[in-house]
């Protein structure tokens, strides 16, 4: 039995893109059974989104700015389902 541990975008900011972000994808081209489940969690918008100090190597700089999951969760909504959030720029955020 094959298992994976998919992982996202809070995970790839905190580990500094040691833990990459895991594209959702959904179909089975096994052709066997499949079970899977999902737990999604999403941390209060305030939290902060930064690399954890241990996973920066000595006197390096973080791969991704500091930023608030507020902001994350406005720049993922428009850069996915813009045509559900209106037409606002998606920002330069990224992941």
């Amino acid at each position: 039995m094959r298992r994976s541990l998919p992982s996202g975008d809070m995970l790839k900011r905190w580990s500094n893109d040691a833990l990459k972000s895991t594209r959702h994808f959904a179909a089975n081209l096994s052709g066997e059974s499949r079970y899977a489940i999902p737990y999604f969690m999403a941390p209060n918008t305030g939290t902060l989104m930064e690399a954890i100090p241990s996973s920066v190597p000595p006197g390096e700089k973080p791969k991704q700015r500091p930023l608030r999951y507020e902001e994350y969760r406005l720049w993922f909504m428009r850069s996915n389902y813009q045509s559900r959030v209106g037409q606002a720029s998606a920002g330069g955020v990224g992941t």
